[in-house]
């Protein structure tokens, strides 16, 4: 078990559906390490996943959240949480299953690989979804 952890409780019906910055959040998944005590040897992935669901997610108010514990960057990040988000959805309604090196650099690489995925699975492409 990771000596990195951060464990909350908050009641979701109070959070704010707020629009993300799509650059963090696509951008910011493009380059992911799972690594950790248990894998010696880990390389960067790329998460694939449709962009679409990066759009929005629930803004938490601070002051109705109970932190229990929070470890996680201990001695680098500050203790006490700045802002705190959920995203709408529990899993990514596309993705790749095995985290797996790829050359993808930019949102619109990320978009292709969801079409290829939708194309393989012969999924229509809805633009207003």
């Amino acid at each position: 078990m990771s000596d990195n952890g951060l464990t909350l409780v908050s009641d979701l019906k109070n959070g704010v559906l707020t629009e993300l910055d799509q650059r963090l959040w696509v951008e910011g998944n493009l380059s992911v390490d799972y690594g950790g005590e248990l894998q010696q040897c880990t390389k960067p992935f790329s998460l694939v996943f449709d962009p679409k669901e990066m759009v929005q997610a629930l803004k938490l108010p601070l002051d109705e959240i109970s932190l229990c514990a929070n470890t996680f960057g201990a001695g680098m990040l500050d203790l006490i949480p700045f802002e705190a988000a959920c995203f709408p959805y529990a899993q990514h309604f596309v993705t790749t299953s095995v985290p797996t090196a790829t050359t993808m650099r930019t949102a619109e690489d990320l978009e292709q690989a969801v079409n290829d995925i939708n194309d393989k699975m012969k999924i229509p492409v809805n633009p207003d979804c």
